[in-house]
């Protein structure tokens, strides 16, 4: 099932919403290169790097600065809450080290990104 089966967007002709996604699965990927299904611009771009789709924020009624904060700040959420969310969850040493610079923060999403890069060696990849 993909997300799109799982979201509904809404709209009141000023802002446009997504239900949350109640499906979404970090998977290990076999490589850095990652697509979304979805196009995240008009020109057609699905690649997972930041920088594109800071440069498409238009088509979301943002401004580049408005993107580039967004995606800065979740960078930082991640950065500061790393540790207490994989103990939350209780992953193990291995699932956290296998998760970070992968799924999470993954060095090919901000390939050319001029914002926020995180220093994922600097986050406790274990307990």
């Amino acid at each position: 099932m993909t997300m799109l089966a799982t979201t509904r967007p809404f709209g009141d002709g000023r802002e446009l919403t997504l239900t949350p996604a109640y499906d979404i699965c970090p998977q290990r990927r076999g490589r850095g290169e990652a697509k979304q299904v979805m196009a995240i611009g008009e020109d057609g771009w699905r690649y997972s790097q930041l920088e594109g789709c800071v440069q498409r924020a238009a088509s979301y009624r943002l401004s580049e600065e408005a993107a580039r904060a967004i995606i800065d700040r979740q960078v930082e959420t991640i950065e500061t809450h790393w540790a207490e969310v994989c103990d939350e969850a209780a992953l193990s040493d291995l699932a956290r080290h296998q998760m970070l610079g992968t799924q999470f923060l993954n060095p090919y999403a901000f390939h050319g990104y001029r914002g926020r890069v995180p220093h994922i060696i600097d986050l406790p990849r274990s307990h």
